[in-house]
């Protein structure tokens, strides 16, 4: 009779500190979307998910706003679309943010947690205005340019990251009257970045050079 060797798999093995992160995270978001959908709306979220809804649009509000409520608001009625789309982009930049890290330490799980309790990633996301929209764009696309730093040698990937990064940013320049200066700021970013990843390059052949 044959006896198979089962190896063990201890609960420290099952957890990590970016596995209980993403948990934490994860049930922030939920618990986000429980306590918000469908949304908190002022005087002007209304107005502007009116414009959506009827293709009409002033230059009071951002139109992008406006048109992004008429979008969600066809697929799904009212703003519940446009809620998850926010809460999305802010408690996912964040969570890529804390595991960003080659290696991913404990303390990362504490901070997960505070950021997640706080009043800014439980309730903001769940109001339907611009700024939230803009705050949640920005974050997302600056933490795109990070990845994409992160990942620069592996070219496709490279390219994948800053196109989001620029799409996003752009979306939220467009999303405020003021957002464009995020697109400045993206730009010097994406420029250094770009310098650093291709000097670290080089620097990489020289050696290899020399050692051959």
């Amino acid at each position: 009779m044959r006896h198979f060797n089962i190896p063990s798999v201890t609960g420290s093995r099952l957890l990590s500190p970016a596995l209980v992160a993403a948990a934490i995270m994860l049930a922030g978001a939920a618990a986000s979307l429980a306590m918000n959908l469908p949304g908190h709306l002022s005087y002007d979220s209304i107005l502007q998910l009116a414009q959506g809804r009827d293709g009409l649009y002033n230059t009071w509000h951002p139109p992008v706003m406006a048109w992004l409520l008429g979008v969600t608001d066809r697929i799904a009625r009212g703003t519940v679309l446009f809620v998850v789309l926010d809460t999305g982009l802010i408690f996912g930049a964040v969570l890529a943010l804390i595991l960003l890290g080659r290696r991913v330490s404990w303390f990362s799980t504490p901070l997960a947690a505070l950021l997640t309790a706080s009043p800014l990633m439980l309730l903001y996301p769940g109001i339907v205005w611009k700024d939230v929209l803009f705050a949640g764009c920005a974050v997302a696309g600056f933490t795109c340019q990070a990845y994409a730093a992160r990942l620069w040698p592996r070219r496709t990937q490279r390219i994948l990251l800053l196109a989001t990064s620029v799409l996003l940013l752009t979306l939220a320049a467009l999303a405020r009257q003021n957002g464009v200066v995020v697109l400045a700021f993206g730009a010097l970013a994406s420029g250094w970045i770009a310098a650093r990843s291709e000097a670290s390059i080089s620097r990489g052949c020289f050696d290899g050079a020399d050692r051959a």
